[in-house]
């Protein structure tokens, strides 16, 4: 069963067609050959930013070139963006079943679930399949009151919650987006021309224990404590602890600006 994906990359304000990732088995990727190339269109594009500080590439390791770069498995930045974690979890448990037979698990999550990672890579197959016309919007004190349960919460209310679970680790996260009109999408739900702010939400790992939500609450000290002595961390402004029955960290995002 063979494979191939778009990755795309976000530069200067817009989406672009980057790069064709194709595998020779879907079934066993890690085994596999795999394939990763430049789109013509985008290096025309970029010729100018060729052997440059400033290329586009989307890896260090692969610059951007007219060959293409053969490995074994990924190519170390898919893992990057591939679900892992509580987010591969979760997305298992809700999207497993339309798994095509034989297809390996992770080749397909990336297929059907990375339409907005964290950094400026998404896959576009993933990102078609989102019903842009379904925009539902969640006030802030829903997701602050249901906590880790709010995702479970959304999709049995029907939501579609494109990219809300793109964030790596073990511990449970939100991606979301706040519009013009204050309330939350998930990201890749809505146009950045009407985001506000963008927020990565998360909540105390494990089963949520008091000592699970005591190291939540002590991260949020941490970054305020290294902010005020300097060093290079998380914006501040913004940051916030919320209490609930269960905490949860709101962290304005690093990898995205207010377009």
């Amino acid at each position: 069963m063979v494979g191939q994906l778009t990755i795309q990359a976000y530069i200067k304000g817009h989406w672009h067609d980057a790069m064709v990732l194709s595998v020779s088995d879907a079934q066993k990727v890690d085994e596999s050959r795999c394939a990763a190339s430049y789109a013509q269109s985008y290096l025309v594009e970029f010729i100018d930013k060729f052997e440059t500080l400033f290329e586009p590439a989307v890896s260090v390791n692969l610059p951007l070139s007219w060959n293409p770069v053969d490995s074994k498995g990924y190519p170390p930045f898919v893992y990057d963006i591939i679900p892992a974690g509580a987010a591969r979890k979760s997305l298992q448990r809700r999207f497993g079943g339309e798994r095509p037979v034989g297809m390996d698990m992770g080749f397909f999550l990336l297929s059907r679930c990375t339409p907005s990672p964290i950094g400026h890579l998404r896959v576009k197959e993933s990102f078609e399949q989102i019903d842009q016309t379904r925009k539902e919007a969640f006030a802030r004190k829903e997701v602050v009151e249901r906590t880790s349960d709010f995702l479970e919460y959304a999709y049995e209310s029907g939501a579609a919650l494109g990219g809300a679970t793109g964030a790596q680790g073990e511990a449970p996260k939100l991606i979301m987006v706040e519009g013009e009109d204050g309330d939350l999408y998930a990201d890749a739900m809505l146009c950045d021309e009407h985001a506000r702010r963008h927020w990565l939400v998360k909540f105390a790992r494990n089963q949520g224990t008091e000592r699970d939500k005591n190291i939540l609450r002590t991260e949020y000290h941490y970054y305020k404590a290294i902010s005020q002595l300097g060093l290079n961390t998380i914006a501040t402004d913004g940051l916030v602890l919320e209490e609930a029955d269960k905490p949860s960290l709101w962290m304005p995002r690093f990898d995205r600006r207010v377009a």
